[in-house]
């Protein structure tokens, strides 16, 4: 890996972290839970779903990649179509943000004057309860569209007891008409992390920090050793964001101090080409660490500055001690 920035510090001029949050990483989703009612008794487990005031029939062969799905029509009391479904709580994490998503399929058999409707998706707190949260997608009859809730954190005291948090899917004004009755197609439902703590380059690829950590001595067991850190922290490989940047570098502080901070940076043409060259990353490396501060932590925060606004990305800490095994004896001082 190409080292685009080095840095000499002393342990003792390394500083504590303020309230620091990523301004400029990745935001994505990763999918925690998946229900594809692919056979018919999924239609009753213990995690699949219940309907709500209209009826359910398991098809085989409508789902969005031709196996099973849901199908559901009104009955003859009522124009709402939709259904409760079960959420396997045993995944969400306290704490964590969280989005439903499901593919849907509008078939206006009976109601010939339109051509799309309002699909509607939230979630409830328990089985009984009041719909928390909902969003609401025109969906074009004909064609399979994906719908997503809106975003919650899941909350682990505030969870209904018994049946946790669940999804509800909604669809409105549905008709019949002799035979043809319109139908609603639920399929591959999912939940989703919603992930902030990672960035990705123009391959589509996560990229995290990443540090190593080794010591100088006389030789592998002598009884004097100064520890070092390596840092790799992600920038950006993007032409045009690296193109947009006044400087960029990392901020550098010694995790429980409050005297200040260091921060290594480097600016002009020179150092985007480098940045680019080096696919995105920066390195610092943090030297001259007493042993008796080889369990301390060190922590990095990378940061870009665009027409004069300072934005940070990943915060990350390492210690000396926490390369374990893969310590590496550097040879001596100067060496």
């Amino acid at each position: 890996m190409r080292k685009i920035i080095a840095i000499l510090i002393t342990l003792t001029m390394l500083f504590s972290v303020l309230s620091i949050m990523p301004a400029f990483a990745y935001t994505g989703y990763e999918t925690v839970w998946t229900q594809n009612f692919d056979v018919e008794s999924e239609l009753n487990d213990k995690f699949a779903g219940v309907v709500v005031a209209n009826t359910v029939e398991f098809n085989t062969t409508n789902g969005k990649d031709g196996s099973g799905c849901i199908a559901l029509y009104k009955n003859a009391t009522n124009n709402n179509c939709g259904a409760k479904i079960r959420v396997d709580n045993s995944i969400l994490e306290n704490g964590k943000t969280y989005r439903f998503k499901a593919d849907v399929f509008v078939d206006l058999n009976a109601s010939t004057d339109v051509d799309k409707k309002q699909i509607k998706i939230g979630y409830l707190n328990g089985w009984k309860g009041t719909v928390l949260s909902q969003s609401v997608t025109s969906c074009k009859a004909g064609n399979w569209t994906t719908i997503y809730s809106e975003e919650f954190v899941y909350n682990a005291s505030a969870a209904d007891a018994t049946d946790g948090i669940n999804v509800r899917i909604d669809g409105t004004t549905y008709d019949i008409s002799g035979e043809n009755k319109d139908i609603l197609y639920i399929d591959n439902l999912a939940v989703e992390e919603v992930v902030t703590d990672y960035f990705k380059n123009t391959k589509g690829e996560k990229v995290s920090t990443t540090a190593d950590a080794g010591y100088y001595a006389d030789t592998f067991d002598a009884d004097v050793k100064t520890g070092a850190i390596s840092f790799d922290a992600y920038i950006s490989d993007n032409d045009d964001d690296v193109a947009s940047y006044d400087s960029f570098g990392m901020y550098v502080y010694r995790l429980g101090y409050e005297d200040g901070k260091q921060s290594v940076f480097a600016t002009g043409d020179d150092a985007k080409n480098s940045l680019k060259d080096a696919n995105g990353l920066i390195n610092v490396l943090v030297e001259e660490i007493g042993e008796e501060y080889f369990g301390e932590k060190i922590l990095v925060v990378p940061y870009v500055v665009v027409d004069g606004e300072t934005y940070l990305g990943e915060v990350f800490t390492y210690s000396v001690n926490d390369a374990g095994e893969n310590l590496k004896w550097l040879g001596a001082k100067g060496e």
